[in-house]
């Protein structure tokens, strides 16, 4: 059996639920793929034309927000079949993606989401 010895690594492994608390207060909770999902599901897309990707995909339905990486696009989907909606717009303007990828998002990151967005609070 592998342990880590991270705590938050731990909980997403062993529970099936978990809940935030900062200062005393309830900020986050629920059962673990919803916390970890946070937002909506993200895709890191690999392309050579990242520039005109993000033209292409600037105002699709099933694009929540996408911005440029050093090699290509990350995009937040605002639907569950974005990934095939995106590869056929693309597809269709001439524009190669090598690399559509969903963004494994882990209890760390969302953790550190949610507490970095609560740091200005008093």
């Amino acid at each position: 059996m592998f342990v880590s010895s991270h705590p938050l690594d731990e909980v997403e492994k062993t529970c099936q639920a978990a809940a935030v608390i900062d200062r005393g207060q309830l900020v986050a909770q629920g059962p673990m793929h919803e916390l970890i999902g946070g937002g909506g599901a993200e895709v890191d897309i690999g392309c050579a034309q990242p520039r005109l990707a993000l033209d292409l995909l600037d105002g699709d339905p099933v694009v929540a927000g996408a911005s440029e990486t050093a090699d290509g696009l990350r995009a937040t989907l605002a639907s569950a079949d974005g990934v095939a909606e995106i590869n056929g717009r693309l597809v269709r303007a001439g524009v190669a993606a090598f690399r559509l990828e969903p963004v494994h998002r882990t209890l760390e990151h969302r953790f550190l989401e949610i507490t970095s967005r609560l740091g200005g609070r008093s």
